[in-house]
């Protein structure tokens, strides 16, 4: 369901002419989102799949898209995450009436913050080091995640 929000979004700001689905995205530039071995091979795929289109080592923003829904990218949907913006991606949730859904944030990536947090906080005692972190997470901007 994640995925199909973003692509949602996609869709909204390409018929608004906010994004040009045309756009050139790198490849380089998409594969600064992956993390191997994390998404079942999903990105590969995805890249082997894109000899008609990859001119100069970059594809349109359409089949970064494509690639998200068809081959399920983790990488391509953290990218857009963050071009499409957050907040638009959110505000989503509300227009389409999903109030069972949890607001979107990039997941994918998330799963780096204990990295972060625990490199500070390994000399501290358990129980300090646990109420530390998790004030650190609570305090941590968006912009880190």
């Amino acid at each position: 369901m994640t995925k199909i929000i973003v692509a949602v979004e996609y869709a909204q700001q390409a018929a608004q002419n906010k994004i040009d689905p045309n756009q050139r995205v790198a490849l380089d530039e998409l594969n600064r989102y992956y993390i191997p071995k994390l998404d079942g091979g999903a990105q590969e795929e995805w890249e082997q799949s894109l000899s008609s289109v990859i001119d100069h080592s970059s594809v349109p923003l359409r089949e970064v898209v494509k690639g998200m829904i068809s081959f399920s990218s983790n990488a391509n949907m953290e990218y857009l995450i963050e071009i499409l913006g957050l907040e638009a991606i959110n505000l989503n949730l509300e227009k389409l009436g999903l109030q069972s859904h949890e607001p979107l944030y990039p997941f994918y990536s998330s799963l780096f913050i204990p990295l972060f947090v625990d490199d500070g906080l390994r000399r501290l005692d358990r129980q300090r080091r646990n109420r530390e972190g998790q004030t650190e997470l609570k305090e941590m901007p968006q912009d880190t995640i």
